[in-house]
């Protein structure tokens, strides 16, 4: 899977891009202002006399602002962009079901696009990220906000930029002459596995030789050498437990005597 780029939100996290403080003439105010929130689907509307929407499934919700310091770095926003889609897909900022109040469940949408799960990102323009309203003031005021113009570039970059930046992590780098053949081998390697019971997922394949001992359900307790799994390992091997149980699920995949398989 790759990241579709267009509601039910919970906990967000903020992300910004600025000069170092020795460079700064004036209080710091980042060239991108960036709201992240997780969300199990999202839907936006796009022109309300045409009733068009945009919607994603679950993965983030960005609400995005440019300031004027990005502004005066026209010259350097290619490269700051791509910093900053590459980040974004790279941190643990989504899960692949709900998530616990500590965050420990979080991964990158990278992460869980290469095990096969559907991520969404959907980047909506927000200008207010960048307005100031101090006490007293009726007015809110935009003075760090830079050109509508220069926010549209700096928008349709950073779209482009987690576009390329998603193939580029999850399917190989971009220009290959043989990327689309390895995109198509990685998207059949992932149908196969698919197909496999999750009983058996940890025991074949790249699996095959890890582990020694499973639980009831396939789960492995203990590594090859005898030694059980440590409890941060095994929580990371229970979501890609829970994850092969969905797909299996979804492959439409039978195996005789398989409590996971589809019943019908």
């Amino acid at each position: 899977h790759r990241p579709s780029i267009a509601t039910e939100m919970e906990d967000g996290a903020g992300l910004c891009v600025s000069k170092p403080p020795s460079q700064q003439t004036e209080p710091a105010v980042a060239g991108i202002h960036i709201v992240v929130q997780r969300c199990v689907s999202a839907r936006l509307l796009i022109d309300a006399a045409a009733d068009s929407w945009a919607q994603i499934g679950r993965g983030l919700v960005l609400y995005v602002s440019f300031s004027k310091n990005m502004g005066t770095a026209m010259a350097n926003s290619p490269r700051i962009l791509r910093q900053v889609a590459k980040s974004i897909l790279t941190s643990p900022l989504s899960t692949s079901d709900k998530w616990t109040a500590d965050h420990t469940d979080a991964e990158s949408v990278v992460s869980l696009c290469r095990r096969g799960e559907a991520q969404g990102i959907m980047v909506v323009p927000q200008a207010s990220l960048v307005s100031k309203l101090e006490l007293g003031d009726r007015v809110v005021k935009y003075h760090h906000q830079c050109t509508k113009e220069q926010a549209r570039q700096f928008y349709e970059g950073l779209v482009a930029e987690l576009g390329s930046a998603a193939h580029e992590c999850i399917a190989g780098a971009v220009g290959s002459k043989h990327d689309a053949v390895s995109y198509e081998q990685l998207k059949a390697k992932r149908e196969a596995a698919s197909q496999i019971a999750p009983d058996e997922f940890f025991k074949v394949g790249e699996n095959q030789g890890k582990y020694k001992q499973y639980d009831d359900r396939g789960v492995p307790t203990h590594t090859s050498d005898g030694e059980e799994i440590s409890r941060s390992a095994l929580k990371k091997l229970e979501k890609i437990y829970a994850a092969q149980v969905k797909k299996y699920g979804k492959s439409g995949a039978t195996s005789r005597g398989d409590p996971c398989s589809p019943e019908g």
